[in-house]
Order: C-alpha cells, then sequence, then structure tokens
C-alpha cells in the first residue's frame, strides 16, 4: 500500500508577502518608467531651445548680424485693434524657414493682422517646437475667443478677434528686452539680449478713444549679437515661461488666472514681457510665472546667445539670473553647465 505525500501550498502570510514584493518592483518599474519619459521630455525640451537658437543664428548671418524684431509694431492690422505685442507678428514666426518650415512661412500675409482671415489658419498652426513637453496637459496650451474676451487693455473688447470655435497654440519659450523690468531700458547696463538698437517712443497717431494709446516703445528695430559685449556664452537668448498666458505658481496648483495681457498669447504674436521682477519676487525660478522664469523641470534650460543650452537651477540666485540676461553688464559670472 503505498502512501501519497500530501502537496503543501502557500500560507496567507507567504502570498502577502509575495504579494508585496511584486507590488515594490511594480512601483520601481513605474517609477523608473516615468522618470525615462521625464528625461526624454527634458532633451527635447533642450533640444527645441537648440533648434530655435540655431535658427536665430542661420536668421543672423543672413541679415548681417541682426536678430528678428522683438515684435512688429508696423504692421498694417485689423480695423478696431491696437498695434500690441500679441496683436502683431513677433520673432518666433522668423524662424520658421531655418526650421524648415518654410511653407507655413509663405502662408502668412505680414501685411494683415495673425487673426485676419487669411492669417488665422496658418496663426493655429500647432507649433510642438515652441512648447515644452514636460508642461502637464491641463495646462491650457492654447487661446481661444474667451482668452481674449477676458482682456480689459485700453477700453476695447478683443474677442472678436480669434473666430469662434478656433484655438491657437502659444509658446512656452521667451527673449527679453531688459533684465528686469523695474530697471531702466536707457542703461545699457540693463539691456538684454533682444533690446534693439534704437529704444524710442513714438506718435502713430491713433485715436486714444478708439486704439486705446497713442504712445508706445518701438519695438521691431533689430537687435544685433555684436552688441553683446558680455560674451555671446554669458548671455541668455532665449529660455523657458512655461504655460503662456496662464499664471503660475511655486505650489503648481492649477492655474485660474488669464494673464494674456501681459504675459503673451499666441505663438505667432510677439512677447508680451519686456523683463523679470527682480523686486517682488524672492526667487527667479519656479516661483511666480508671471514675475520670473518657470518650468516644470527642477529648473530650466535656456539658450545662449553662442547657442549652447545651459539648465538653471531652482537654486539660482537673481544676482546671477540677471547677469546672465544683461547682454553688457560687465558683470563676471560663472555660466552653469
Amino acid at each position: 500500500m503505498y502512501r501519497t505525500a500530501k502537496r503543501r501550498g502557500f500560507t496567507l502570510v507567504e502570498l502577502l508577502v509575495v504579494i508585496f514584493i511584486i507590488g515594490v518592483l511594480v512601483a520601481l518599474l513605474m517609477m523608473a518608467v516615468q522618470s525615462a519619459r521625464e528625461a526624454a521630455r527634458r532633451l527635447t525640451c533642450s533640444n527645441n531651445l537648440k533648434q530655435i537658437a540655431l535658427a536665430l543664428h542661420v536668421y543672423s548671418d543672413t541679415r548681417r548680424g541682426y536678430l528678428p524684431g522683438y515684435w512688429r509694431t508696423h504692421d498694417k492690422v485689423s480695423e478696431g485693434a491696437v498695434n500690441h505685442p500679441f496683436l502683431t507678428f513677433g520673432w518666433r514666426v522668423e524662424t520658421l524657414p531655418p526650421l524648415e518650415m518654410q511653407n507655413l512661412y509663405d502662408q502668412f500675409d505680414f501685411t494683415r493682422s495673425p487673426y485676419d482671415p487669411r492669417n488665422i489658419e496658418a496663426t493655429a498652426t500647432p507649433m510642438p517646437i515652441f512648447q515644452c513637453p514636460s508642461t502637464p496637459r491641463d495646462i491650457s496650451r492654447f487661446v481661444d475667443k474667451a482668452s481674449f474676451a477676458e482682456i480689459s487693455f485700453g477700453q476695447n473688447d478683443w474677442s472678436g478677434l480669434i473666430p469662434k470655435g478656433v484655438k491657437v497654440p502659444t509658446f512656452d519659450y521667451r527673449g527679453y528686452l531688459t533684465a528686469g523690468w523695474q530697471e531702466s531700458p536707457d542703461d545699457p547696463r540693463h539691456q538684454a539680449a533682444w533690446f534693439g538698437a534704437d529704444w524710442r517712443n513714438y506718435d502713430m497717431g491713433i485715436d486714444l478713444t478708439i486704439r486705446g494709446y497713442t504712445q508706445f516703445v518701438a519695438f521691431d528695430i533689430p537687435p544685433r549679437l555684436v552688441d553683446v559685449t558680455d560674451g555671446l556664452s554669458s548671455t541668455v537668448l532665449i529660455t523657458e515661461e512655461v504655460g503662456v498666458p496662464t499664471h503660475l505658481f511655486a505650489d503648481r496648483a492649477e492655474p485660474s488666472v488669464n494673464r494674456m495681457d501681459s504675459m503673451g498669447g499666441p505663438w505667432a504674436t510677439g512677447d508680451g514681457r519686456n523683463g523679470l521682477d527682480n523686486i517682488y519676487s524672492r526667487k527667479p525660478i519656479n516661483e511666480n510665472s508671471l514675475r520670473g522664469l518657470y518650468s516644470f523641470h527642477p529648473g530650466v534650460y535656456a539658450a545662449m546667445c553662442d547657442g549652447a543650452v545651459v539648465f538653471l537651477s531652482e537654486e539660482t540666485e537673481w544676482p546671477v539670473v540677471m547677469a546672465l540676461m544683461t547682454r553688457a553688464g560687465g558683470e563676471r559670472v560663472e555660466v552653469p553647465k
């Protein structure tokens, strides 16, 4: 008579231990996958800035050393609209041919507003190269009719500029006219890379009651790389300020404030802000997108005037950032790698 061996199964404790180990391994795997994805997004962001900087150099090489104007103040704009940075074409449009997007560039009629029926389709073209892929999807990446309806500038209703149902992509990379918007632009020590060769106020002869104002600064005077006397490798050309036109804060809370009036709007238009606010903001990076640089990395990427891309950590202090922003301040600063 044979006795069969009794098969021993898992105890409840053993089963729970195995499940716990598998859960830990899965969590570690998910963390590794997320880390790899973010590393890929950061690489894409850095590459975007690199390509844009190289495109600006190509433009400069064919324009006797000049960069594009910050934004155009001489375009004929649609009836009822004012000459304002996000109502006229900006410098990003001029990078399209070097970025191998000549066909898109040729679709624009530069004698008209970016929102003119002849231009709105091209203005609404998605432009991933001007947006950081690390910015969460719940952050608005476009402006539409409702976005313009929230703006009050010069007592004008701008909601009619964008047709209903059209969403126009915004941008995450910008340049600056001055290091700090509290600083005097007449002082060369405060001027940034995009400061034009001639800064002047002039009268456009626009009826104040219709257009909102008559005096403003001519931003379409082209800047020159030769004016960057601090050194091309020591001066910021373009950097990250993500989430335009939403106002983002250090706690990364979901934004609810549309600051298109002071931050900017569609990618094809001009930058809305001239400089950083080094007076009312404690930190220059990732604290307040309206006053400083901002991204969803632990710092921001910046393309220097020589085309190199560097990373500025969140711990970078105001004096370092301001020194990197000025083109002729004479500061001595160690450029991050």
